[in-house]
């Protein structure tokens, strides 16, 4: 099970939090849900997504994750993947996407 909880910063940014297990059956209703957020929001400019209650994601998880993040280019914004465990960052790891999702240096923000 996957949840998706959604905080407004102070700043303007908005923090989506996704916890749980990511996983192909879970992802169409995550992905539908975060984009629907963020267009009712389009004065948001930097959209940050929280795992650190991700347990676990598979490939179809990490492939909606590169698809918000390029959404989010196209469209002016900045999507960041900060707090991962240790597992899951293992994952984004293997299939090449930890600098994309994470920053340059994979640093945890």
């Amino acid at each position: 099970m996957v949840t998706v909880s959604v905080r407004s910063e102070s700043n303007g940014a908005m923090t989506v939090k996704i916890a749980g297990v990511l996983e192909r059956s879970a992802v169409e209703k995550v992905k539908k849900s975060v984009i629907r957020v963020i267009e009712r929001r389009p004065s948001v400019s930097d959209v940050t997504v929280d795992l650190s209650d991700l347990e676990r994601i598979d490939t179809a998880g990490v492939a909606m994750l590169v698809f918000l993040a390029r959404t989010s280019t196209i469209a002016g914004r900045t999507l960041r993947v900060v707090y991962p465990r240790d597992e899951v960052t293992r994952v984004l790891r293997l299939v090449q996407v930890e600098e994309l999702l994470m920053g340059r240096d994979g640093d945890v923000v």
